[in-house]
């Protein structure tokens, strides 16, 4: 580089500099020209400065998104130092910034080495600039993941012992309850307060195994996926998806912790805000998507772009997901062509949701308790919880949960809603 070119960088005007900047490390032997490149550098990105590649070795750390490293040096040799740079952080991008072409050809040396860019000197700093700004993101997108996936495995270790101590007040709970009933039961002077007890313990005890049931399979799908992810020997694309499945089962453990809530709450207080169907329904499409793709399901959405309502959006994602995963459960057949739709419109003054599978149609046991806490009628998991929840969520916006159902074709669930200020208080 000229002088005058040096001159041209010092005369030119900085922007401001932003807060935590992305840190750079510069490996080269010229003292002007390292001098060069921190000045044209520092206004964008933190600056580590090396003058040799035995200090840049000892000096390298995850934090640092991007290297440019000059090939001819004293004492290690830029090759040398890329390969020793590679062993201990292989994910860094490196570029190699050289006037080194009279012993060896550049595509020689990217065939050889694989270095992020190979940038000859001479070429002026713009280049540069934009190759080192692509290699920056390349690494911040590295750098987030890992800390996302450090955060994921915190969450994990606290869960497990959440659990595990809830586990152990739900056993203690339980052998406390067994004993008041013990004691009780001596008490009691006919047979329907005796059937009455045994009643009152068995939900206790059937809502308790429901609940750690529950949290357990998600729970290990977390940390089975956190393990995946957490190795060097998948692909970045595949790390991303793992990291998509964690924040899936994550939600799986919100909706699970909400339901336990509303359960819990005497009476629901909504949180009504003025919500797109259209964008609600999609949301819940590509949350649901990949589990009916997997379960060969067809799945479809249809509602008008411009459909809003005064609601309680979650509340109300919570019981359409509740309405599909149920659905999906009962169409297990890989053999036949299935599918779910769900559709939204209005009707006097109502907004509609439709909810339609192709199964079975619901057993005619099942349709006496439906809406009933606790019933579990033909399913191996869950807490009873969830079709009674669904209908208290939309009965407090002065809504309707109903269905139709015929065997062998099918089931269709309706939430009717007042396309009103729903008055909740």
């Amino acid at each position: 580089m000229s002088f005058s070119e040096f001159e041209e960088i010092l005369n030119t005007e900085t922007e401001s500099k932003p807060k935590n900047k992305p840190l750079i490390l510069i490996i080269e032997d010229d003292t002007y020209l390292r001098e060069a490149l921190e000045f044209y550098f520092k206004s964008f990105y933190s600056i580590l400065i090396c003058s040799n590649g035995q200090a840049g070795i000892d000096a390298i750390t995850s934090e640092v998104h991007t290297i440019l490293l000059d090939i001819r040096m004293q004492g290690k040799s830029g090759f040398e130092t890329f390969l020793e740079l590679k062993n201990k952080f292989s994910e860094i991008p490196i570029i190699f910034y050289s006037a080194y072409q009279d012993l060896k050809d550049p595509f020689e040396i990217i065939n050889e080495y694989r270095p992020f860019a190979y940038i000859q000197k001479g070429e002026g700093f713009n280049k540069l600039a934009i190759v080192v700004e692509s290699a920056v993101k390349y690494y911040s997108q590295i750098y987030k993941n890992k800390l996302l996936l450090e955060e994921l495995k915190t969450l994990n270790e606290t869960l497990e012992l959440k659990v595990k101590d809830r586990t152990t007040k739900l056993e203690s709970a339980k052998i406390e309850i067994e004993t008041l009933l013990k004691h009780e039961l001596k008490a009691k002077e006919t047979a329907i307060e005796l059937a009455e007890s045994r009643k009152r313990l068995s939900i206790v005890g059937q809502t308790a195994m429901g609940i750690v049931h529950d949290l357990k399979n998600p729970i290990s799908t977390i940390r089975a996926y956190a393990e995946l992810a957490n190795t060097d020997k998948i692909t970045r694309y595949k790390r991303q998806e793992y990291l998509e499945l964690i924040i899936r089962e994550i939600e799986r453990l919100n909706n699970l912790a909400f339901e336990i809530l509303d359960f819990s709450k005497s009476k629901i207080i909504l949180e009504l805000s003025e919500v797109n169907i259209k964008e609600l329904l999609q949301e819940i499409y590509n949350f649901i998507q990949i589990d009916f793709d997997y379960s060969n399901i067809s799945l479809s959405i249809d509602a008008d772009t411009d459909l809003v309502a005064s609601i309680d959006k979650e509340r109300i994602r919570r019981v359409i997901i509740n309405i599909a995963n149920n659905a999906r459960e009962a169409m297990q057949d890989s053999k036949k062509n299935y599918s779910f739709s769900v559709s939204a419109y209005k009707k006097n003054d109502n907004l509609i949701f439709a909810l339609t599978d192709t199964g079975e149609g619901l057993p005619y046991m099942m349709e006496e308790k439906i809406f009933e806490a606790f019933a579990t009628e033909g399913k191996t998991k869950g807490t009873g919880l969830g079709l009674y929840m669904c209908k208290t969520i939309v009965e407090a916006h002065n809504g309707e949960l109903t269905y139709t159902t015929e065997r062998g074709k099918g089931t269709t669930f309706f939430i009717t809603i007042p396309l009103i200020n729903t008055d909740n208080s």
